[in-house]
């Protein structure tokens, strides 16, 4: 059986889609709103207008533009280091979970994120 699976993550309650993750990934690599418009096949105002509805919601900036580039904030790689956590967990061990996970099991199988 050929499965993926695709990872949303929460800060402060609000939701961030795995299409916002990849704009801010590709913003920490190539510095450019420019170049992830073209990687991604999409308008540059529609990388910018992602991030800014993503930090209106957020309530924090997650980069800072300038005429050398696009960096990606502290709190904006913090964000992507959490990402990559869950992910790499995901793909090291591959389960299913539905519902609420608490206590000791939820402990076991995410004490290391």
């Amino acid at each position: 059986m050929d499965l993926s699976s695709v990872v949303h993550i929460k800060y402060r309650g609000k939701e961030i889609t795995a299409k916002q993750i990849k704009i801010i990934e590709l913003l920490l690599e190539t510095k450019s709103q420019n170049k992830v418009a073209k990687i991604l096949n999409i308008p540059t105002s529609s990388v910018n207008i992602q991030i800014k509805r993503l930090e209106k919601k957020l309530g924090l900036k997650i980069i800072q533009s300038s005429t050398s580039g696009t960096v990606v904030t502290e709190e904006g790689q913090q964000i992507l280091e959490f990402y990559r956590r869950i992910k790499r967990r995901m793909e090291k061990n591959s389960f299913i979970a539905c519902g609420f996970i608490c206590g000791e099991v939820g402990r076991i199988l995410f004490e290391d994120v």
